[in-house]
């Protein structure tokens, strides 16, 4: 009955005799066995002894043989023919087929999620190691689903990201907001017109987010245009004249809260700090 157990649950196989249509089956082997039929070659009538059979011994009032289960189906990816037997026993084809084992992309994925290419080679190796087609469709429409996610999350936390550097440089900037990111597009256009670049590479370059949602860079670049005059500096280089002298200047910029420098003058920090301390040093006439 143990033993009946062991082979019903494929720990054990029947090992295949020659034999007859009567008798007793053949020995059980740990190992598997291939061939026929079990039984006996002299196999009983029913009332007699039967004979002794080549793959065991057969008795007396004998019944019907019961087949062999041959080699049956087991995994093993150093047995080719074993692996072969597996695929074929779960409707596997004999051969690699991406047309027929590949599963098309989900509907609703996101833009680049589905690398097509990339499902194919995972699809081979899932063949070769004896994947059923269904169960890789499944793996693979999940882990894309969750590559979807990831990616919606990714954007979300971009998108979050500059709105963070923009709040920051209107904290900053305050109402002159506005035209430092002028004058930092200025300044990218001007680099580009020095160093012999086209309106393309440009264009290209503010819409970087390297250098667009840098904070530091379109501080720099703010900077930069004010430095070069334009617009978004509107009132950094005042005049002197009517002013008096060049020291009397240089101390309404250090003194007097409504001068245009004051303040950049005053604090460190000022995106335009460089300038207004150079315009002091030339009117005090130290450079």
């Amino acid at each position: 009955m143990f033993i009946g157990k062991l082979i019903a649950n494929g720990f054990l196989r029947e090992e295949a005799g020659d034999g007859g249509a009567n008798g007793g089956g053949g020995p059980v082997s740990l190992m598997a066995g291939t061939g026929n039929n079990a039984g006996g070659d002299g196999a009983g009538n029913g009332d007699g002894d039967g004979g002794e059979g080549d793959g065991g011994g057969s008795g007396g009032d004998g019944g019907s043989g019961a087949s062999g289960a041959g080699a049956g189906m087991r995994y093993d990816l150093g047995d080719e023919a074993a692996m072969t037997a597996w695929r074929e026993a779960l409707g596997m084809n004999k051969e690699f087929a991406g047309e027929e084992f590949l599963p098309a992309a989900p509907e609703g994925l996101p833009e680049g999620v589905w690398d097509a290419e990339a499902v194919e080679v995972l699809g081979r190796k899932a063949w070769e190691l004896g994947v059923p087609k269904e169960a890789f469709a499944g793996i693979v429409s999940e882990f894309a689903a969750r590559s979807a996610e990831a990616q919606k999350a990714a954007e979300a936390a971009e998108v979050e990201r500059v709105e963070g550097v923009k709040s920051e440089l209107e904290a900053l900037w305050g109402e002159g907001y506005d035209g430092h990111m002028q004058g930092a597009v200025k300044a990218i256009n001007a680099l580009c017109k020095m160093a012999g670049m086209g309106e393309e590479d440009a264009e290209e370059i503010r819409n970087d987010p390297a250098v667009g949602t840098n904070l530091r860079v379109l501080r720099l670049l703010a900077q930069m245009g004010a430095m070069l005059g334009d617009e978004g500096a509107k009132g950094l280089r005042a005049s002197a004249s009517g002013s008096g002298s060049g020291a009397a200047e240089a101390a309404r910029i250090m003194n007097d809260p409504s001068h245009p420098l004051h303040e950049a003058f005053m604090s460190l920090d000022h995106p335009n700090h460089r300038f207004a301390n150079s315009e002091y040093d030339r009117l005090m006439g130290l450079r």
